[in-house]
């Protein structure tokens, strides 16, 4: 079953199983289409799926984002650490090397 999660996402494929999308921002182009069914939930609310719907429905689905809140604290912490490894240590290494000259 495709699982997809992000941020903004905008579809304009084909999937033919059956999926479960999560999103701040969903988009559904005009060449979209599903074949099966799609639970989602998205930020912003209800999405227009348009004419991409073939013989399938689309339903918010409020139980895909239970637990997603830990998620992004560990995300946020993953990426702050990262960020202080690849910039700011290098720079104050760089720093306190040219004062010790």
């Amino acid at each position: 079953m495709p699982f997809l999660k992000g941020g903004n996402l905008k579809l304009n494929g084909e999937v033919k199983g059956k999926s479960k999308i999560i999103s701040e921002n969903l988009k559904i182009s005009d060449n979209a289409v599903f074949h099966r069914n799609v639970n989602y939930w998205n930020e912003k609310g209800t999405v227009d799926f348009k004419n991409s719907l073939l013989g399938a429905t689309a339903k918010i689905d409020e139980s895909l984002i239970q637990g997603q809140e830990e998620f992004s604290w560990q995300h946020l912490d993953w990426n702050r650490s990262n960020f202080l490894g690849i910039y700011i240590i290098p720079i104050l290494i760089i720093c306190i090397n040219r004062n010790f000259r």
